[in-house]
C-alpha cells in the first residue's frame, strides 16, 4: 500500500471516530447551525424592538423577562410530553414550527402589520418550542448513541455552543447590519429549516415510547420521584440550583461592574465574553481525554470547584487581564461540568423518564437564577458591586460540595 493510500485510510478512520456515527454527524450538524442561528433571534429581536418599534426601557425589560419565562411555564409539562412521544419527530416539528413563527416577523414588516404585540408573541412562542426541542434533544442523545460515547458526543455539542458564543454575536451583528433586523429573523428561520433537514437524515430507528401507565399528573410525579429518589440526580440538581442562584449575581451585575466600577470600555466587555467562548471550546475538546483519565464523578466536582474559584477572580480584578483569565478558565471548567453532568444524568435515569427529569431539574435551576439576580441587585445597593459579586463567587464554590459526595467509579469504565 502506498503512503498516500495509508494516509487517506487513517484520515477516513479518524474522521469516523470524530463524528462517532453517521446519524450523530447529521444531528450535530443540525444543532450547530441552529445554535448559530439562534443568535440572530436573541440579538435581532432586541435590535428590532429598539430601532424599528422604538421600545421603551420598560418594554425591553418585559421582553427579556418573557424570553426567559417559557422554561418556568413549560419546564415540567414539556418533560411529560417528551417522554410520551418519539423524540426525533418532536424535534423536527419544533424546528419547523420555529421557522414558521420567525417568518411572521418579516412578513408582518412587509405588510406593515408588525407591532409590539406580534414581536412579543413570536418571542414567547419560539421560546416555548425551544424548551420542548432542548428537552427532546437531551433525552434523545442517550437513545442514539451507546453509553461509552456520550461524553464524546456532549463534548462535540458543547464545542459547537462555545464556538457560537465566541463568534455568534459578531456574526449576528454583521448579518443584522447587512440584512436589517427583519432580514436576520428570516436568516434564523432558515437555520431551523436546515436543522430539521439534518434531523430528517438521521436513520436511527428510535424505539417507541414506553406506554403511559397513568394520568398526566401521575407521570409528572413519577419524574419528580426519580429526581429526588436517586442520590446522583439529587446531588446534581442541588448543585445546579446553587450554581444558578449564585450565578444570578453575575447575570445582574457583571456588565455594571466592568463598565461602571472598573470603568472599562464596552470593547473590553465584549472581549471578556468572547474569552469565555474560547475557554468553553477548550474545555469541551479536552473533556473526552480527561474522562478517560479520571472518573466522571470526580471530574464534575473538580470542574465546579475550579469554575467557582475562577469566578472569584472577577471581584478581585483591577483590570482586563484578570477578567479575561476568569472568563476563559472559568468557562472551560463550566463546559467540562456540563458535559460530565449530562453523562451522569443519562447513565442514572431510565430513558422512559429522562424528559421529565431534565424538565424538572432545569425548571428548578431556571427559577433560581432570577431570584439570585434580584437579591444580588438589592444587596449591591448596600454592599457594593464588588462585594456582592464576591458573595456570588463563594456561592459558586460552595455548589461544588454537593458533587463530592457522588459515588466513585473505577477508572477506565467510561
Amino acid at each position: 500500500m502506498s503512503p498516500l493510500a495509508a494516509a487517506r485510510i487513517r484520515w477516513v478512520r479518524g474522521g469516523k471516530r470524530w463524528l462517532l456515527s453517521r446519524d450523530f454527524a447529521w444531528l450535530w450538524s443540525g444543532l450547530s447551525v441552529s445554535t448559530f442561528g439562534s443568535y440572530l433571534t436573541s440579538i435581532g429581536l432586541g435590535t428590532l424592538a429598539v430601532l424599528t418599534l422604538h421600545a421603551s426601557p420598560l418594554q425591553m425589560g418585559a421582553l427579556v423577562a418573557l424570553e426567559a419565562a417559557p422554561t418556568l411555564v413549560l419546564g415540567l409539562v414539556a418533560g411529560v410530553w417528551v417522554d410520551r412521544l418519539r423524540r426525533r419527530p418532536l424535534m423536527i416539528a419544533a424546528d419547523l414550527a420555529r421557522a414558521t413563527l420567525l417568518l411572521i416577523v418579516p412578513l408582518g414588516a412587509v405588510l406593515h402589520r408588525l407591532d409590539w404585540g406580534v414581536l412579543v408573541a413570536v418571542a414567547v412562542a419560539v421560546g416555548l418550542l425551544s424548551v420542548i426541542f432542548d428537552l427532546a434533544q437531551g433525552a434523545y442523545l442517550p437513545v442514539l448513541l451507546p453509553d461509552e460515547q456520550l461524553v464524546a458526543a456532549n463534548s462535540r455539542l458543547s464545542a459547537s455552543r462555545a464556538l457560537a458564543e465566541a463568534g455568534g454575536p459578531a456574526l449576528a451583528g454583521g448579518m443584522i447590519q447587512v440584512l436589517t433586523p427583519v432580514g436576520a429573523m428570516a436568516g434564523d428561520a432558515l437555520s431551523y429549516l436546515v436543522s430539521a433537514l439534518c434531523l430528517g437524515r438521521v436513520h436511527h430507528r428510535e424505539p417507541p415510547p414506553q406506554a403511559s401507565t397513568g394520568t398526566f399528573w401521575r407521570d409528572l410525579r413519577a419524574g419528580w420521584r426519580v429526581l429526588w429518589g436517586d442520590a446522583t440526580i439529587r446531588s446534581l440538581t442541588l448543585a445546579a440550583v446553587t450554581r444558578s442562584f449564585s450565578g444570578g449575581a453575575f447575570a445582574a451585575l457583571y456588565s455594571l461592574y466592568l463598565l461602571r466600577e472598573l470603568r472599562l470600555a464596552p470593547l473590553v466587555l465584549g472581549l471578556c465574553i468572547s474569552a469565555g467562548g474560547v475557554g468553553a471550546l477548550g474545555g469541551a475538546l479536552l473533556a473526552p481525554a480527561l474522562a478517560r483519565r479520571w472518573s466522571v464523578e470526580r471530574l464534575i466536582g473538580g470542574a465546579a470547584l475550579v469554575a467557582g474559584g475562577c469566578a472569584l477572580l472577577t471581584p478581585l480584578a483591577g483590570g482586563a487581564l484578570l477578567l479575561v483569565a476568569s472568563q476563559g478558565f472559568g468557562d472551560a471548567a463550566a463546559a467540562l461540568y456540563e458535559i460530565c453532568g449530562a453523562r451522569l444524568v443519562a447513565s442514572a435515569v431510565p430513558p422512559a423518564t429522562l424528559g421529565r427529569v431534565l424538565g424538572a431539574s432545569r425548571l428548578l435551576a431556571q427559577a433560581a437564577l432570577p431570584l439570585g439576580a434580584v437579591l444580588a441587585a438589592l444587596a449591591s445597593v448596600h454592599l457594593g458591586l464588588r462585594l456582592t459579586l464576591g458573595l456570588g463567587s463563594v456561592g459558586l464554590i460552595l455548589a461544588s460540595l454537593w458533587l463530592f459526595s457522588l459515588p466513585g467509579e473505577p477508572r477506565g469504565t467510561r
